[in-house]
């Protein structure tokens, strides 16, 4: 298939709501799954199956559309309505969570790495002009400082944007509006 039309596959296929947000169709045929069989007492989440198929789904959302998750089911009760609801929004509560502490942590790292390399760089530099420290030993050096620097660099900028992306993807979940349809 060629990528014109593939790409434009895709697009017609992008359903939106009155408020452009992005339509996402779940149909529930068996909801013995649904739900994750451990949790915390009183925060019930998705299981990971369901978890997959939402990420999946949500992660071609546009960054400020919002998404609006139409979950079709003659197998979902009343009551089961507001504990998925709740379980979804605890799921993505969870994941932002724990990618905000990832972004950090990938800060402190990106950050104490550079540094670390600004100083075998200048140890170098040291090494080269006041001793006759062998060149194999100094460049030897350099190279540690340049992975150092190089690791910073991924960290930073290549590692940091995936994990911006996946909170883009837990907030549109976490302010998704969620709505049940019964099979008709």
């Amino acid at each position: 298939m060629k990528y014109k039309t593939l790409k434009q596959e895709l697009i017609d296929n992008d359903e939106r709501d009155e408020n452009n947000r992005r339509i996402i169709h779940l149909n529930v045929t068996d909801d013995s799954n649904f739900l994750s069989p451990l949790s915390v007492k009183g925060n019930p989440l998705i299981s990971g199956e369901t978890a997959e198929f939402l990420n999946l789904n949500i992660k071609h959302n546009l960054k400020d559309s919002g998404v609006k998750l139409i979950i079709s089911s003659n197998a979902i009760d009343e009551t089961e309505k507001v504990i998925y609801k709740t379980a979804i929004k605890n799921y993505y509560r969870y994941e932002y969570k724990t990618t905000w502490k990832e972004l950090r942590r990938n800060l402190f790292c990106s950050i104490i790495m550079l540094l670390f390399s600004a100083c075998i760089f200048a140890l170098a530099i040291i090494l080269e002009n006041t001793t006759n420290a062998s060149a194999v030993i100094l460049n030897m050096i350099d190279v540690f400082a340049w992975v150092f620097t190089w690791e910073a660099v991924d960290i930073f900028f290549l590692q940091r944007p995936k994990l911006h992306k996946e909170q883009q993807r837990n907030t549109a979940a976490i302010d998704a509006e969620i709505v049940f349809e019964c099979d008709k």
